[in-house]
C-alpha cells in the first residue's frame, strides 16, 4: 500500500475515522476505548455484512465457535492432514507471506495456498465443492479439533 488512505468504519452505535499510512496498522488504546468494537465492525464489513449483529450475539453460546472466513482453509492446513515444507512457518507468521498487492485478503491467500499444496493429491481442494476426503470421520475429526485449539 502506498500513500495515505482515509478509513471510516461505522455502525449504528459508533464511528471510527482514521488514516492508514502503511501495510501494517496497529490499533492501541486504553481499556474501554473501542478496540474490540472497531475489530467487530471491520469483521462486519469484511466477513459477515449486515448479519454481524446476529452472529456476534451467538458468541455467548457455549456450543458455537466464531471463525472468520479465512479460518476454514486455515483449519484444514493446521489439522496436519496436508504436509508442506513451510506450512508451520506460514501458519504461525502469515503476515510474513501474504502480500496485499497479490491477495485481497488472508482468505484469498489461504485458499490459493491450500489449492496449490493439494494439486494432484487425494486432498485436492476446491472452494466450490468440498472434497469428500475431508468429510470422512478421521479427517473431519482432525479439522474439528483445530476449531477448539487456541
Amino acid at each position: 500500500m502506498t500513500g495515505t488512505h482515509h478509513v471510516e468504519v461505522k455502525n449504528r452505535d459508533a464511528v471510527f475515522k482514521f488514516d492508514l499510512h502503511r501495510n501494517i496498522t496497529i490499533v492501541r488504546g486504553d481499556s474501554g476505548t473501542g478496540k474490540t468494537t472497531l475489530y467487530d465492525m471491520i469483521a462486519d464489513g469484511a466477513a459477515f455484512g449486515s448479519e454481524i449483529d446476529r452472529i456476534l450475539k451467538m458468541r455467548s453460546a457455549t456450543n458455537i465457535r466464531l471463525c472468520l472466513p479465512e479460518s476454514f482453509e486455515w483449519l484444514i492446513l493446521k489439522s496436519g492432514l496436508i504436509k508442506s515444507e513451510n506450512m508451520t512457518e506460514i501458519l504461525d507468521n502469515p503476515s510474513s507471506y501474504i502480500e496485499c498487492s497479490e491477495y485481497f485478503s488472508w482468505e484469498n491467500f489461504f485458499e490459493h495456498y491450500l489449492i496449490e499444496v493439494t494439486v494432484d493429491t487425494p486432498f485436492q481442494y476446491a472452494k466450490k465443492e468440498i472434497n469428500p476426503v475431508y468429510l470422512n470421520d478421521n479427517n473431519a475429526g482432525k479439522i474439528i479439533v483445530e476449531i477448539y485449539t487456541e
